[in-house]
């Protein structure tokens, strides 16, 4: 009897240890999660506030930075571990980072050439360098961790993170909180502004903080529609209304078209797949993933709508208003309670009523009332803004059959062809960075002062010829690849940045390759919501 009382008391000593090195080693993956995400936020917002790392000078420290942890997370890698094939975890993310490291190669070779600006290509050379450096270092931290999830919550943690303080930051500049160079755009000039202010940030572009707004309201959406985890949710429906607040603030037609691009394909694959699906549970959630991104787009309206109701309020106040920095602050802090309490209780209705089978969700004379309630308080609200724009003659700038409509979109092509044409006579090679900069005078058809050319791809095919344009379009494949791996509707916020780089100059920004990145991370880090709920535990 002793012996066996002994022989018990050892068994429970190992069980407790087994338990306490257990409950140790959640402690340490949890803590070397939140650094990671803090870490990811904190690159994503110091770029974003150097002018989105526009310029060169900008990005010292962060190519030293990223080069550093992308060598070491090389180095610490299993060879095997790098293989790019398609059902690894992380697989294409390496594939993304042998597309950047690719285009860093062909920048250095054309700087031993000579190309239109040496120091340019060399700068250019160690841009890509980084970008692949930080996919390395996205798949090496997704390959190592014990449980799918964890890797998620990172990236999709750094995310929220970041959209908080893009979001948080671009409304204080809106009202004057924040001062800087070109923060804001104030013209009497119906072609450039509908309203005569323009919201431009810390980017100092209105379109390109636009597009920037565009992919994170994209990215909310996706995480209401489809995250296990009530937390995240819960931080998407406060930062869904202040990302699109800052969308319609910049009064960007390009990436809201680029947005509603990205968005129709996504949303008819996702149908597509839920169709081919076997009848039961599989479809029916694939149906209400759908259902539920629509709804999150939806319901993210009023919150939006309130809050540029008092930017506006504050652009046009009178210096005694603008005096009440406290009341406008906290006002603006009840608008976001309010659009995201509206959000979460919309999502928490629809989420009972898409979970019953289709014979028990037929809705009653209430639940009708309801919803038509609802619909009818976001109608109204986009009437009054819609009224309260015409009257104030910017709805002009939105109508493609007035001519000041049409005015950039004529600048645009004449650019476009000018630029092809000068591509034409170097299209193997290419002439180098900065090659639209300094060359432009050469191929100007007509009075233009455009510093870039206005499309991301077409400066590719400038200034690394058609290898470069091949790994670039290589690598957005990729991106998406890795971002739609669980459904379609996940590569929806990486595509709007993708489409609208062909039409502006976001990929001049670093910071858009920096967030290209983490959304094609996050975004394979969110399983649709059958497996989500099986994980919920995990995603911290």
């Amino acid at each position: 009897m002793a012996g066996r009382a002994d022989t018990g008391l050892r068994l429970a000593r190992a069980a407790g240890l087994a338990s306490i090195l257990e409950s140790q080693r959640w402690r340490d993956e949890l803590f070397h999660r939140l650094a990671f995400a803090a870490g990811l936020a904190l690159l994503l917002s110091a770029a974003f506030r150097r002018s989105g790392w526009f310029f060169d000078r900008d990005g010292h420290g962060f190519l030293a930075l990223l080069a550093a942890f992308g060598l070491a997370a090389f180095l610490r890698g299993d060879p095997g571990g790098w293989r790019l094939t398609q059902g690894s975890r992380g697989g294409r993310l390496p594939l993304a980072a042998a597309c950047c490291i690719g285009l860093a190669l062909l920048y250095a070779a054309r700087s031993l050439g000579s190309p239109v600006s040496v120091q340019g290509s060399v700068e250019e050379a160690l841009r890509w360098l980084s970008f692949g450096s930080l996919a390395l270092v996205l798949a090496a931290w997704q390959r190592k961790e014990r449980r799918p999830e964890s890797a998620v919550s990172a990236a999709a943690w750094a995310l929220q993170g970041f959209s908080a303080f893009a979001a948080a930051s671009s409304l204080a500049a809106w009202c004057g909180w924040i001062v800087g160079p070109d923060f804001m755009l104030r013209t009497a000039d119906g072609r450039l502004s509908a309203t005569g202010a323009r919201l431009a940030g810390y980017l100092q572009y209105s379109n390109a903080l636009g597009a920037f707004a565009a992919a994170l309201l994209a990215w909310q959406w996706l995480v209401l529609a489809r995250s296990g985890s009530p937390r995240l949710r819960r931080s998407a429906a406060w930062l869904a209304p202040p990302c699109l607040a800052v969308l319609l603030l910049s009064e960007s037609r390009g990436a809201l078209l680029a947005l509603l691009a990205a968005a129709v394909p996504g949303l008819l694959l996702a149908r597509r797949l839920s169709s081919r699906a076997e009848p039961g549970p599989g479809r029916r959630e694939l149906r209400a993933e759908r259902l539920r991104w629509l709804l999150a787009a939806w319901s993210s309206l009023p919150g939006a709508a309130a809050l540029v109701a008092l930017a506006r309020f504050r652009e046009r106040a009178t210096e005694a208003a603008l005096a009440q920095d406290a009341a406008v602050w906290l006002a603006l802090l009840a608008a976001s309670a309010a659009g995201a309490v509206w959000i979460e209780r919309t999502m928490a209705a629809s989420s009972e009523r898409l979970s019953q089978p289709a014979t028990a969700a037929a809705a009653g004379p209430a639940a009708v009332l309801h919803a038509g309630i609802r619909s009818a308080a976001v109608l109204l609200l986009g009437a009054a803004a819609a009224l309260s724009l015409s009257r104030g003659g910017g709805w002009d700038r939105f109508d493609p059959a007035e001519p000041t409509s049409a005015a950039t979109g004529a600048s645009r092509l004449l650019l476009y062809r000018d630029g092809w044409a000068a591509a034409r006579e170097s299209w193997l090679l290419g002439y180098g960075a900065r090659a639209w900069e300094l060359l432009r005078g050469s191929f100007q058809s007509a009075p233009y002062a455009a510093g870039e050319v206005h499309s991301g791809y077409l400066d590719m095919l400038l200034t690394a010829g058609a290898p470069g344009l091949a790994l670039l379009l290589a690598l957005g494949a990729a991106l998406l690849a890795a971002a739609g791996a669980k459904g379609a509707l996940g590569a929806v916020p990486a595509a709007s940045l993708l489409l609208h780089a062909a039409i502006d100059v976001d990929m001049c920004y670093g910071a858009y390759w920096l967030l290209l990145l983490v959304l094609s991370a996050a975004g394979a880090s969110l399983a649709p919501p059958a497996s989500a709920a099986r994980t919920e535990g995990g995603d911290g």
